[in-house]
């Protein structure tokens, strides 16, 4: 969650969640190209740590519940810079600082069902 919000003071990069969402799910095949099997190597080894964290079950439902996971942190991360991104009001989910924790706390459920 945080390496995907937390890019530093001096970096621009307004809208990254929402362009890699939308893309990923608009244009999947192209997407992957991008990514070379080299640029998402972090994201590759963390599933794998995930892999072997989750309880007994076979290889068909960890890789299910890991699509899941992934689907549900890219479509939470692009509401939640979509709403931020509204500076016209207070957004009171998305300024409590427990509010991502419990979008993590969320994430280890679905793995551990």
């Amino acid at each position: 969650i945080y390496p995907s919000i937390d890019f530093g003071e001096d970096a621009d990069v307004s809208g990254y969640n929402r362009f890699v969402f939308l893309l990923g799910m608009t244009h999947r095949e192209f997407f992957l190209d991008a990514l070379e099997n080299k640029w998402n190597s972090g994201y590759v080894r963390c599933l794998e740590h995930l892999r072997n964290l989750m309880p007994q079950g076979s290889q068909k439902d960890h890789t299910r519940k890991l699509v899941f996971v992934g689907q549900y942190l890219g479509a939470v991360l692009a509401a939640r810079e979509s709403t931020l991104e509204d500076r016209s009001r207070e957004h009171p989910i998305w300024d409590d600082a427990t509010t991502l924790e419990m979008f993590a706390e969320t994430m280890v459920a679905i793995l551990m069902a």
